[in-house]
């Protein structure tokens, strides 16, 4: 097998992977191409026709066309604009030049998806981001077995490895209540798509008044569109009734509507309140690790149930690879950088 990268522009990588004197399914070119096809993979640059995993906004762009799930193509739309969409249920295999291709559940968020490609008798499986943890708001996780694993390694640190999610529920839970007894106005920042519908869910069973704020309000439509009951929540106007609970975006926690609420707690809902500095670094009284990622010890177990002989890694740090090929897994990088939004 070779393996060539060509790093000769800044921001250009070219990746292929020859194996037994043939090229395999893809390369990397900008984004992550189907050799032979127009098809590209959640590429970052607008193309003929493109899978969408998921439509949190550093996945999603105006392609000509695009491959999606129903749920991922009217919250893509509500984000970006109207554009020629091919829908796919999951799990029913559609034909495309000379392969085929499903959609199977990621966990990540609602209508996330993975890509299986089936072409001249190898099996690819693109993970864009998953999370094997059951939630109330996504599709349960499922996947299959594959040649060629392109996924995502996150959290591909030791030190990612989360506590289990219902004792940080209920933690949060008790963080909320203590606030709300002593006359303190609960704020939780979460992501304004797939976090904050999970946050809302959970403060709804509890029968915690939710309100939510404007950014978030209309995805919350949309997942009750799509049949995912949220429960009762208002649109945050400015006015903040005291016994009730605020779910708004981090990117709101310095607007005037929310410096102007008095007596709040501020609540962080991350996979990155894990590290020692983000209650500081994401500017909260308290942080907790709920995240819509796998972590380290997931990372390694969706490896084992898809058994690929070829594993390339896209954002993530760079120590995973080394921890795979410790384990005998033949691992590469796609891309440099590692993702902080929306985890």
């Amino acid at each position: 097998m070779s393996l060539s990268l060509d790093t000769r522009r800044n921001s250009f990588y070219l990746l292929r992977v020859k194996s037994e004197g043939h090229a395999i399914m893809f390369e990397y070119q900008r984004g992550i191409h189907i050799r032979d096809t127009e098809l590209w993979l959640d590429s970052p640059r607008r193309r003929e026709l493109c899978f969408v995993s998921h439509a949190h906004l550093d996945h999603v762009r105006r392609h000509k066309t695009i491959i999606a799930s129903r749920a991922t193509s009217l919250l893509s739309q509500h984000r970006i604009g109207k554009c020629k969409v091919i829908e796919l249920d999951y799990n029913r295999w559609m034909s495309l030049d000379a392969m085929r291709l499903k959609l199977l559940p990621a966990g990540h968020i609602l209508g996330s998806a993975q890509i299986l490609i089936e072409k001249k008798g190898q099996r690819l499986l693109y993970s864009g981001d998953f999370r094997l943890r059951p939630a109330l708001t996504a599709e349960p996780f499922q996947t299959e077995q594959a040649d060629i694993l392109i996924m995502e390694s996150t959290y591909g640190r030791p030190h990612y490895r989360f506590p289990s999610r219902q004792v940080v529920v209920n933690q949060l839970l008790q963080a909320i209540s203590s606030a709300l007894s002593n006359n303190l106005q609960p704020v939780i920042l979460a992501y304004t798509l797939g976090k904050s519908q999970e946050m809302i869910r959970i403060l709804t069973q509890e029968k915690f008044r939710v309100a939510v704020t404007r950014d978030i309000y209309p995805l919350c439509q949309i997942y009750g569109q799509l049949g995912v009951k949220l429960g009762r929540y208002v649109p945050f106007d400015g006015h903040l009734p005291s016994d009730t609970v605020l779910v708004a975006s981090p990117y709101q926690r310095k607007t005037r509507s929310l410096r102007s609420i008095p007596r709040k707690r501020l609540f962080f809902v991350s996979g990155w309140a894990i590290d020692s500095r983000a209650q500081y670094q994401f500017g909260a009284d308290e942080v907790f690790p709920i995240s819509d990622h796998a972590d380290h010890d997931e990372l390694f177990e969706y490896i084992e149930q898809v058994k690929p002989q070829m594993v390339y890694l896209t954002h993530g740090f760079p120590e995973f690879i080394h921890s795979l090929r410790e384990k005998g897994i033949e691992a590469h990088p796609l891309v440099p950088p590692t993702q902080k939004e929306n985890s």
